[in-house]
């Protein structure tokens, strides 16, 4: 596999302008620095060097390079020359002009072979969550997000240097959090503890054009961006970047990943690229993401295992108030850890796409063979913590008929293991214009590897009151000869169908269909059948008898689980379908700009529990029109440019749902409203 990747990039690929390479990365209000301008009328020119004829330039330097001249002076600009004022008698001196642009963007012109074009923004954005949000219990608190959830100054600095048919591009973040991280008083004499800082590398790479000597083969070397896909912001298609999650206004941002990229343009109307990726990336995830790994939501394709994993965990917690487990241990998260796919050359990632333009429309095919920035669970450890804790710590020494508050005997303390999934992908784009525009984007992607999660039980034992003690080590025993699949290798599909209109000068409508989000993996849409478990717990009116059945052998006491009459879940498919809409209404001469940008769940939700009137269980469907089943996504945002790059803006970020729904969740960081001051240059 690794000869065919090198192969692949050793294949003609797309080429870039012949200036200077397009960047990929579809433009945004929040992410693009203005392109360089020419130096407007007036401007100042600098000379540098001696005030001589430069006639003397070599026919051979003539015209070598498809660099511009530099621009001759501006009228009124004013002209300042550096050196002697008189010539040196030989050699004849050659004259050199630095052009600076005085508007947005710079373009700076060294001699016939320099070029430097560059740009930049200072960005503040101050947010707020109008509603705390407090999560976990008082024996398992959880993070609870800030109700000031950013504070912080970005400088956005974007730089390509140009010298013949070489070159490099470096667009830089860096950002200042104002969160001090100030714990001790040591803390205190760190900088970087009280203002902290951080770099972001979006792209820094090395770039070459018409490489030996063929046009149209390019390459480029470094920290790069290869971004193909044509839906708006939701692209199934761009595996090669990790997803940026970190801001959740940044719909569709990716990280750029350190790479080796080949283009090649054989015809005007056929473009081939091929990317090599040496080592994996994540995906950068928000500071709320810990809040996704809750205790009931089941990661297991076999029903049967969920169930009675739900019972099991339901006794050990005491929630069946007729059962004999006179004990109370709840069941928490302690810790999740990573495991990074192996640096080897096997695990190099690959991409290879071809794309033409026919009859107007642009159509593109692409392969990737890597891995998913969005993990699964590999591996499970439970354990038992003894010990009385109370919700009042005083409570801890009193008699049990004394006590002010919530006491337990104990936790089960789960540690789990992530990976991220190997898999392929096969691309598809289109995109064009029948009188109104449109955009069609499918990765059908193909699982290389089914994924288990064994769970281990480290000594925990469970008094059962006059019967004795119950324990359970070792392997767990999945039900029915199961062994704890999470993933298997069916292959699915994800796809983005947009359609997008302008009426008239001032309003813009944009409207998708898409067909599995980000963050979801794995079989299972209205395709074929695959669920993945988004809350549960026991069913009401659910008795011990109904699910556990206590067994005497020579070997002690040992109990049964079935858990198909006492479990109750929320279901969702593992790929869900979503109508994004988005409307843009410009006014004042193009100064103002209102946006609304919605996000609708068309799939709801699903409640599976037992129904003892029928004697089965039974699922419920609550559709997108109830309470239960309702959750979208509300962004309303108001921007006003100033004028000489300055801008405001005003908005917010709603997020509706109940807590198992897809929006609603603790993950999603709830509700925030947002302010931004940005002035490009």
């Amino acid at each position: 596999m690794l000869t065919s990747l090198l192969v692949a990039l050793l294949l003609p690929a797309a080429a870039v302008a012949q200036d200077a390479p397009a960047d990929d990365a579809p433009a945004t209000e929040d992410d693009d620095v203005p392109q360089p301008s020419p130096p407007p009328a007036g401007g100042p020119v600098i000379v540098v060097g001696d005030a001589g004829n430069d006639a003397s330039e070599s026919a051979d330097d003539a015209g070598s390079d498809d660099v511009p001249e530099a621009p001759p002076p501006p009228a009124g600009g004013p002209v300042i020359v550096v050196g002697d004022s008189a010539p040196a008698a030989a050699p004849t001196p050659v004259k050199r002009k630095i052009a600076i642009s005085t508007g947005p963007g710079g373009v700076v012109t060294v001699g016939d072979r320099l070029k430097l074009d560059f740009g930049g923004a200072i960005q503040y954005d101050l947010r707020f969550r109008p509603i705390k949000y407090t999560y976990g219990t008082w024996y398992d608190p959880q993070l609870s997000p800030r109700t000031i959830s950013r504070n912080e100054v970005i400088g956005k600095f974007k730089l390509n240097a140009r010298y013949g048919k070489f070159g490099g591009v470096a667009d830089l973040d860096f950002a200042f959090q104002g969160y001090p991280k100030v714990d001790t008083l040591s803390d205190t004499q760190v900088y970087n503890q009280i203002h902290p800082f951080r770099f972001e590398a979006h792209e820094l790479y090395a770039y070459a054009v018409d490489l030996f000597g063929l046009k149209g083969f390019d390459a480029r070397f470094g920290v790069q961006k290869a971004l193909f896909g044509v839906g708006d912001q939701f692209n199934p298609t761009n595996n090669v970047n990790p997803n940026d999650l970190e801001d959740v206004l940044l719909f569709g941002q990716q990280s750029g990943n350190l790479m080796v990229r080949l283009d090649y343009t054989p015809k005007w109307n056929w473009t081939l690229t091929g990317i090599l990726v040496p080592v994996f990336a994540p995906s950068n995830l928000p500071d709320t993401a810990p809040l996704a790994q809750q205790t009931d939501r089941y990661p297991y394709t076999d029903p049967q295992t969920r169930y009675n994993l739900n019972v099991e965990q339901n006794l050990a917690a005491g929630a069946f108030t007729d059962g004999i487990s006179l004990e109370t241990y709840p069941t928490v998260i302690r810790s999740v850890a990573i495991a990074q796919p192996e640096f080897a050359p096997k695990n190099m990632q690959g991409f290879f796409r071809v794309g033409a333009t026919l009859g107007g429309q642009d159509i593109a095919l692409s392969y990737y063979r890597g891995f998913s920035d969005v993990p699964v669970p590999v591996a499970n450890t439970t354990s038992q913590q003894r010990g009385l804790m109370c919700e009042n710590p005083d409570d801890v020494d009193r008699p049990a008929d004394e006590r002010t508050s919530e006491c337990i005997d104990g936790l089960l303390v789960s540690d789990a293991t992530l990976t991220y999934p190997k898999m392929s992908v096969l691309g598809f784009n289109m995109t064009g214009d029948i009188g109104i525009g449109y955009r069609l984007e499918v990765g059908v992607y193909f699982p290389e590897q089914r994924y288990t999660v064994p769970i281990t039980q480290d000594d925990v034992q469970f008094s059962a009151g006059p019967l004795g003690t119950i324990t359970e080590d070792g392997p767990y025993e999945f039900p029915n000869g199961t062994d704890g699949e999470v993933v298997d290798t069916r292959p699915f599909a994800k796809w983005v169908l947009g359609i997008d209109y302008t009426f008239g000068k001032h309003v813009y409508l944009n409207a998708q269909w898409v067909h599995g989000f980000p963050d979801e993996f794995g079989a299972g849409d209205w395709i074929q059948e695959g669920y993945t478990v988004r809350g549960s717990g026991l069913r009401e009116g659910a008795s011990f008898n109904d699910c556990v059945a206590i067994n005497f052998s020579a070997e002690g006491i040992g109990r049964t689980i079935d858990g198909t009459k006492c479990a109750r879940e929320y279901l969702r498919p593992r790929l869900g379908d979503y109508l994004v809409l988005g409307l843009d209404f410009n006014f004042a001469a193009q100064r103002g700009l209102f946006r609304l940008f919605t996000i609708w769940d068309l799939i709801g939700v699903y409640e599976e529990t037992w129904d003892p009137t029928v004697g089965e269980r039974t699922r419920i469907w609550h559709h997108m029109f109830t309470p239960e089943g309702f959750s979208a996504v509300i962004y309303p945002d108001f921007r006003w440019k100033f004028g000489n790059g300055f801008e405001l803006h005003l908005g917010a970020l709603l997020q509706f749902g109940k807590p198992w729904s897809k929006f609603g969740s603790a993950e999603t960081g709830g509700h925030q409203i947002w302010t931004r001051a940005k002035y490009s240059f």
